[in-house]
């Protein structure tokens, strides 16, 4: 071989590498610009997202969210007494007495997760997975635990609902 012929080798396998470089540089620009695209459409949902939570808790005012504890407020005027209650973020555990005039046959354990301009955030009820203090003078316990308590909540209130056993 002489050395024109070697010049020609070589000088085609460097296009060959430089060509595919070459081709490349569009491939890898789309690669980075839809990488770019994929990361901003994420932030800005995530900042919309807030937006929508600021405008909700700012409706039921919860502008600034509630940094005071929870607190348990009692509602009616029942025979059946909340004679103790406590919540601790997630769990409400409560207890009644009974101070009905005779015993009872039906009772409802009702809960309100309530924000601060008392707009109702979450509602929960049973008339099943409680205990019942049918007699006069009997307490139950009654435990429930909310799945996810809303940080707007300023407040619990719960109430009862029950039928005297004459009725």
């Amino acid at each position: 071989m002489n050395d024109t012929e070697n010049k020609g080798l070589g000088s085609t396998a460097s296009k060959g590498i430089g060509s595919f470089f070459f081709a490349a540089i569009p491939w890898v620009i789309a690669v980075g610009a839809s990488s770019w695209l994929g990361l901003y459409m994420t932030f800005h949902e995530d900042h919309k997202e807030l937006k929508q939570e600021d405008r909700m808790a700012t409706y039921v005012g919860a502008a600034e969210r509630p940094k005071v504890k929870i607190g348990i407020e009692t509602r009616g005027h029942d025979c059946i007494v909340l004679s103790r209650a406590e919540f601790d973020g997630s769990a409400l555990l409560m207890y009644a007495e009974n101070r009905c005039p005779g015993d009872i046959r039906y009772l409802e354990w009702h809960a309100d997760l309530v924000s601060p301009d008392n707009t109702i955030i979450e509602s929960w009820y049973t008339n099943w997975q409680c205990a019942e203090p049918t007699e006069r003078g009997e307490k139950a316990e009654c435990r429930h635990k909310f799945d996810a308590v809303d940080d707007r909540t300023a407040k619990v209130v719960v109430w009862f609902k029950s039928s005297l056993a004459s009725q």
